[in-house]
């Protein structure tokens, strides 16, 4: 988001502490947009530094500042894992259909259903624009994974580089593009399923 670095999360992780209000206020950056973001350190830190108490106490205060909390879980299934998913409404599970991608979202879908049998888990097809009929590949993945594909996000390295290199949500620098489109379909579909009256943790 093109903020200042920030070193909140790796400070808590080498200093062994539970987050307060006032470390999350010191921690967050708050953009113009009304958006707040808790960054990752720009330094390497393992991801099993952080505590499971530490995450639930972040977690908790979150919660209690802000309408919707989205964690952008890592690519690893850690220790702290638990206490966001304690807390999640709905588990969003981003993958674009090449079999390697589905098999490992089937996993993590299993994995997560194993202990939390009533999550709401919605598979997000990323790298395709929603095509009129399904193809086979489509159909077989939405088999396996026993789901049906409701949201797809287009692949469009464009709009996504300049939203990354400029540092602002693709809704800023390529809203009309079909990426952002599917971005926010996604959002108000999200918005409808969980107002904010009764929004807790968003994943």
């Amino acid at each position: 988001m093109d903020d200042d670095e920030q070193e909140g999360l790796l400070q808590l992780a080498t200093e062994n502490f539970l987050p307060d209000v006032h470390w999350v206020e010191q921690s967050l950056v708050r953009l113009p947009s009304g958006l707040a973001v808790l960054a990752a350190p720009q330094r390497f830190a393992p991801l099993d530094a952080l505590e499971p108490k530490q995450i639930e106490a972040l977690i908790h205060m979150l919660k209690s500042m802000f309408d919707y909390v989205v964690v952008d879980l890592p690519r690893a299934l850690v220790n702290w894992i638990e206490p966001v998913l304690e807390a999640t409404d709905k588990l969003l599970i981003v993958t674009d259909m090449t079999v390697p991608s589905v098999r490992g979202a089937g996993r993590l879908q299993e994995f997560v259903l194993a202990d939390y049998a009533q999550m709401p888990i919605e598979i997000i097809v990323n790298h395709e624009k929603k095509p009129m009929m399904l193809r086979e590949h489509h159909r077989e993945a939405a088999k396996a994974l026993d789901v049906k594909f409701t949201h797809w996000l287009a692949h469009d390295v464009k709009a996504a580089r300049e939203a990354v290199d400029y540092g602002k949500p693709v809704s800023e620098v390529a809203g009309r593009s079909d990426l952002a489109k599917g971005i926010g379909a996604l959002a108000k579909a999200i918005l409808t399923e969980l107002p904010k009256e009764k929004a807790a943790a968003r994943v």
